[in-house]
């Protein structure tokens, strides 16, 4: 009788049962948890472009790098990334910038990493229409951009 106080018989089968479970819910939890805060927190900053653009009008009609383009993107669940889309179906993605005291928009060739400046500029926004205006960095022109936003 002294051997079973000092040496407690193992824990039932139910308690080790329910060790097991609860192990395999936090191997699938914990993950899970960490994947939505990272989608739908971590990484965003907001700005009041985000969404889908497509490209209505462009000016002047002869610059090749505004004429290219078809769809941007201004993606409210990856921070500061900006896609433009192409009249051949390609994309790129883009680092881009906003200042919405200025209201000025600047978009650079590489996500997270800037790397040449590519457009520089302001925007307009009312209702689901946006003015892009600026300069891309391949064209002495001024380039202006009427885009409609995407329901």
């Amino acid at each position: 009788m002294k051997q079973n106080s000092l040496f407690p018989s193992e824990p039932s089968t139910k308690s080790k049962a329910y060790g097991k479970y609860a192990v395999r819910a936090l191997v699938i939890l914990l993950p899970a948890i960490f994947s939505y805060w990272v989608a739908n927190y971590n990484n965003r900053a907001p700005t009041i472009i985000d969404g889908a653009w497509d490209i209505v009008e462009t000016s002047p009609q002869r610059d090749p790098t505004a004429d290219d383009l078809s769809t941007i993107f201004f993606e409210r669940n990856r921070a500061h990334l900006c896609v433009f889309k192409r009249k051949d179906g390609s994309y790129e993605w883009h680092h881009f910038e906003t200042n919405p005291d200025k209201r000025t928009l600047t978009v650079w060739a590489w996500w997270l990493q800037k790397g040449a400046k590519l457009f520089d500029g302001t925007y307009q926004i009312s209702g689901d229409r946006l003015r892009l205006s600026g300069q891309f960095a391949n064209s002495a022109e001024e380039s202006v951009f009427m885009l409609r936003k995407r329901e």
